[in-house]
């Protein structure tokens, strides 16, 4: 068992199940942040080949 799990054993009820509200609550956080993290990167990515595409149309 790593030193973790040991210490997550030792907890009483109460405070695993507020140990588990915060992991929740952090997990959301990162999830919600990887989404507009891929979204930046979409819209970046449209954003260069628009300006590819009006680069060539000028020529």
């Amino acid at each position: 068992m790593t030193p973790t799990q040991e210490q997550i054993r030792k907890l009483s009820d109460k405070d695993l199940i507020w140990q588990k509200k915060i992991v929740a609550s952090h997990l959301e956080r990162i999830k919600l942040r990887d989404q507009w993290l891929t979204e930046e990167m979409e819209r970046r990515s449209k954003d260069e080949t628009s300006r590819h595409s009006n680069r060539r149309a000028r020529r």
